[in-house]
């Protein structure tokens, strides 16, 4: 018989704002590879410049803007949990990266 050896939650350790900013982060990053693949953002800002703006040059430019928001939101993210953790002696610090040195590696990979 196979336990079930999955951490709980209680209601009281998620912190719904970093979950929305994470859903944020994801739609943002995923809707910048698919502007890349689709649109010309760069040439229609230029042309917004020569031309005069167009409804479509602004919604390109909004949607590029967007899109380009979610890794900063996700260092943010990242750094909001960071800081929540306790680094005060060199036992902490050792222990921090002994737990997440190997997600650490991989990320960087």
């Amino acid at each position: 018989m196979v336990e079930n050896v999955a951490p709980t939650l209680n209601k009281k350790d998620r912190v719904i704002w970093l979950d929305v900013a994470r859903v944020f982060a994801i739609i943002s990053i995923s809707m910048n590879h698919a502007i890349y693949r689709t649109l010309s953002v760069d040439s229609n800002i230029a042309l917004a410049g020569k031309e005069g703006l167009n409804l479509d040059a602004i919604i390109e430019v909004a949607l590029y803007l967007f899109s380009r928001m979610g890794v900063p939101v996700f260092l943010m993210i990242t750094g909001a949990l960071i800081l929540n953790k306790k680094f005060e002696t060199y036992k902490d610090v050792k222990k921090f990266y002994k737990h997440n040195y190997l997600g650490i590696l991989i990320t960087n990979l």
